[in-house]
């Protein structure tokens, strides 16, 4: 037997600790991150979030995220020992409101305001605000507008923290009688 027999190993594998998702704060939004902890391995660590295409060495901090699925990669600076985060990370932009129903009632005289609409919504995160000026401004006034004048009114839905905008595929028209 040779005396001084010659053993060969792996390089060491590197280890994922922890991997740390932030959805974007707002519909189409691309300001979200995922952070990767890791260690081990043999030397740099390189990361990658869409399932090895590409890859970077940044200490594992990934931001300017927008919705989707990514898949976390963990590899040696020099390309071995690649190992694969067991759960693909999903991030999410937050829910979207939905307008349900637009209503209104005429104006009942010449240059009266007495006209109304009612947005009926429903979805999104929190309580809603509503507009009918086009997003110019905002309520929180559960979708009931009174004393209103001829005039188009352009209907927005959001989320009560500014997020989500949504907007009525038409215009609501009130005119004065004939």
């Amino acid at each position: 037997t040779d005396p001084n027999p010659l053993f060969l190993a792996d390089p060491p594998a590197p280890e994922i600790f922890s991997v740390t998702p932030t959805n974007p704060t707002d519909c189409g939004a691309n300001n979200g991150q995922i952070i990767i902890s890791g260690g081990g391995g043999n030397g740099s660590l390189e990361y990658s979030i869409d399932n090895g295409e590409t890859w970077q060495a940044d200490g594992g901090i990934v931001t300017d995220l927008g919705p989707g699925t990514y898949i976390i990669k963990l590899r040696n600076a020099d390309g071995t020992c690649e190992i694969t985060h067991p759960t693909p990370i999903v991030l999410e932009d937050p829910p979207l409101p939905i307008i349900d129903l637009v209503s209104n009632t005429a104006i009942t005289d010449c240059n009266a305001s007495d006209g109304t609409i009612t947005i009926t919504a429903s979805g999104g995160t929190g309580s809603l605000e509503y507009s009918i000026d086009g997003g110019l401004t905002w309520f929180s006034n559960e979708g009931f507008f009174t004393g209103l004048g001829p005039g188009s009114y352009k209907i927005r839905v959001r989320n009560n923290d500014g997020t989500c905008i949504v907007t009525n595929p038409t215009d609501v028209i009130l005119n004065d009688p004939p």
